[in-house]
């Protein structure tokens, strides 16, 4: 939808025509409507007509007075009558400056002061914003604190603006208003989003984008005008900062180029901006304070200021004798001053007694609380995929090593990327994928092989890095989500994520990084699938074979057993082996030839297919048969060393002694010089044509003397050379 300006700007209150050119612009150009300067004079109608939309448009005024906060506010659906009772307030626009609210406001709203001014106790706030009508792009000349701007510093400003411009038409944007606010450069572009957290984010993420690509030593990019209760400078109103000097003076603010039409960007155009801040920044910013996220997300933030201060909306207004401005209260970043704890300061003696802690203790996320489940409204699962992968979960892909959970995992990337290719779901709009992956090496490996599957490159974004999982590692992984949109989240494996202090297989450890891994999907509203290998062992419930605990298990939503049937390699599938949210879903088949995933349909195999459970653990003994042939291929090997690598491969004691007897392991005593007795005892394989004879516990024929029953657990000290047989 177009939003018409240049029409309503015919006669200003003043009598001053504001009309286009008279020459016609060239053909593929704006209809431009420039107002001149000095020529032509913005005023305050001239202001007023931007901000207040046509139809149904409600634009929030405040009289902000130097020192003194908010003196008077209103609001208004008439910008005559906005403009009107601006013009009338003569005694206070002396010393004050005026604002509106960039987006419009709710209807109702009109309560509180209808067309005119007065005094408020209540501002709006984030949540009374109707939607978001502006993309606001405010270029600030780097100057001392509180003082206006000299005109050099003011020419800075105005030429980093037309450079942002420049190269946001580039990209294919629509026009936008240029302003000059009396201190720094302004460019609007039209806006047709509504009011949400997500667009918030979004907004936030294009704003650091332009920081990052433009500001300079001279002029900056507000990164902190992306709230949606935002208050704007009325154009045509004077900019009043510090003295009114010579060098520094106070200047009327005015719209400098102004399109007859307005045509919103998109939100596509947004996230694509968003998108290339992730990959040109090539760094993340750190997490956002849990405290001030808390705050924000309440709708109590008012603004942002230098130093990590933050002008908020006192939560215990409600017992305030007076009303107060937007700096009544204010939120410290944590910072040495304060010793990194943050601080909090309420000018008002109802909250003389208020600090830091008692603010925490309001909004932290994780205080303990009784809860009603009658007011608990309840909540629809979403999906990425159904039934496989939930939105806003953890999601567990477990199999043996070489046998297809990364191709999946890059499968799941690749159709995401499209729109489309996940069975049984409709097309959707294309989603970016985070990838985390510490095995394949992304341009001999994973680029080829999202480059074979036809992915679009520009919706997957891996980390790089080193990341471990701790308290740094989770927030680092939390920006970074923020940063790409993403909506899937792939950590390949999740044993090489976790760090050296986080011990796999005991539940205490790792439940406290599953639950803050879930507790960020849950914020972003993303899948978080996590990749981890199978253990070596012979237990027959697929739901155990996981490596590690089995708190990782029940921490997941849903898990996902990926291999091949081991009598024929040709049948793989993918085989759901829990589901919290839904029934489970029909094992569904899939090939990989050159490099390529592809599905096939659904199959009849099962996980006790997969892992051999039908053959009470026949498949675990052939591997440990399969390791034995490797470990000693090359010729005796001491069994401590062959019993250590085993542990380390996850063969277990019992399967290792099975498959010793399965392949006829020959068990030699190991003598050393001048020693009475064995030293320890060596294995290795037997001839070809050699036949195993002999039982479980027992050692074979060509042994001189029986290996201790208990040998898995003897320690070997260092051997010596070898003694004939039968010495």
């Amino acid at each position: 939808m177009s939003a018409r300006i240049g029409s309503r700007f015919r006669r200003s209150k003043a009598g001053a025509k504001t009309r286009r050119d008279a020459a016609s612009p060239p053909p593929g150009t704006d209809d431009v409507l420039v107002l001149k300067r000095p020529r032509v004079r913005t005023t305050l109608l001239d202001g007023a007509r931007l901000f207040v939309p046509e139809k149904n448009g409600i634009t929030e005024v405040r009289i902000l007075e130097r020192g003194r906060g908010v003196t008077l506010a209103g609001y208004f659906d008439s910008p005559e009558a906005l403009a009107e009772a601006v013009a009338g307030c003569n005694g206070h626009l002396g010393h004050a400056n005026v604002y509106v609210s960039l987006n419009p406001v709710k209807p109702a709203l009109l309560s509180r002061a209808r067309n005119r001014l007065t005094s408020l106790k209540s501002l709006a706030k984030d949540a009374d914003i109707a939607g978001r009508a502006w993309l606001p792009i405010d270029i600030d000349p780097v100057r001392p604190k509180g003082v206006s701007s000299t005109n050099a510093e003011l020419t800075a400003a105005r030429r980093k603006r037309d450079e942002v411009v420049a190269f946001l038409r580039g990209q294919g944007w629509a026009a936008s208003a240029l302003a000059i606010s009396g201190n720094g450069a302004h460019a609007l572009f039209r806006l047709d989003l509504p009011n949400s957290p997500e667009v918030t984010a979004l907004i936030e993420r294009v704003l650091k984008a332009l920081d990052a690509r433009f500001s300079d030593a001279r002029a900056k990019v507000d990164t902190a005008v992306a709230n949606p209760s935002r208050i704007w400078k009325l154009y045509g109103s004077v900019a009043r900062k510090g003295r009114d000097t010579t060098a520094r003076p106070h200047r009327r603010s005015y719209i400098e180029t102004l399109p007859a039409i307005l045509l919103p960007i998109s939100r596509e155009q947004l996230h694509k901006l968003a998108e290339q801040a992730a990959v040109t920044t090539g760094r993340l910013d750190r997490a956002e304070w849990p405290v001030l996220a808390a705050v924000r997300a309440r709708g109590w933030l008012r603004d942002t200021r230098e130093s990590g201060r933050h002008c908020i909306e006192c939560p215990w207004a409600d017992g305030h004798s007076t009303d107060g401005g937007p700096a009544e209260a204010m939120l410290f970043e944590p910072s040495p001053e304060n010793s990194n704890r943050g601080g909090f300061k309420c000018l008002h003696d109802h909250c003389a007694d208020r600090s830091i802690d008692d603010l925490i203790e309001l909004v932290a996320p994780d205080t303990v609380r009784v809860l009603c489940m009658a007011n608990i409204p309840p909540q629809a699962v979403r999906w990425l995929w159904l039934p496989w992968i939930p939105l806003g979960k953890s999601t567990l892909v477990e199999g043996d090593p070489g046998l297809g959970k990364s191709h999946f995992s890059l499968q799941l990337a690749c159709a995401l990327s499209r729109g489309r290719g996940l069975p049984g779901m409709p097309r959707t709009a294309p989603a970016n994928t985070l990838l985390l992956t510490a095995e394949d090496g992304l341009g001999d490996t994973v680029r080829p092989r999202l480059d074979a599957m036809g992915a679009d490159l520009s919706h997957i974004f891996p980390l790089s890095g080193d990341l471990v999982f701790d308290a740094t590692g989770l927030a680092y992984l939390e920006q970074a989500i923020q940063q790409t949109s993403a909506r899937l989240v792939v950590v390949d494996p999740l044993v090489a994520y976790l760090g050296a202090t986080v011990d796999l297989h005991r539940a205490n450890e790792t439940r406290a990084v599953m639950k803050q891994l879930a507790a960020i999907a849950e914020r972003h509203h993303c899948a978080i699938v996590l990749v981890r290998h199978l253990t070596k062992s012979g237990k027959d419930h697929a739901i155990y074979r996981g490596l590690g605990s089995i708190d990782l298990t029940a921490a997941c939503r849903s898990v996902m057993l990926i291999g091949c049937d081991p009598n024929d390699a040709a049948r793989a599938a993918l085989i759901q082996i829990k589901s919290n949210l839904a029934a489970k879903a029909e094992s569904v088949g899939f090939t990989i030839a050159d490099g390529t995933f592809k599905w096939t349909r659904r199959t009849t195999l099962t996980a006790a297919d997969i892992l051999g459970a039908e053959q009470g653990g026949q498949s675990a003994v052939q591997e440990a048969e399969a390791f034995l042939r490797s470990v000693l291929a090359e010729g005796p090997v001491a069994a401590l060393e062959v019993q250590k690598q085993a542990r380390v491969a996850g063969v277990a004691e019992k399967t290792l002694r099975r498959a010793r007897v399965a392949i006829g392991v020959i068990c030699r005593q190991v003598h050393e010089e001048g020693r009475k007795g064995a030293a320890g005892w060596t294995w290795s394989l037997p001839p070809a044509d050699h036949s195993p004879t002999v039982e479980e516990g027992q050692v074979n024929s060509q042994t001189p003397s029986p290996e201790p029953k208990n040998g898995l657990d003897i320690h070997l000290p260092s051997l010596g050379p070898s003694v004939p047989e039968g010495k």
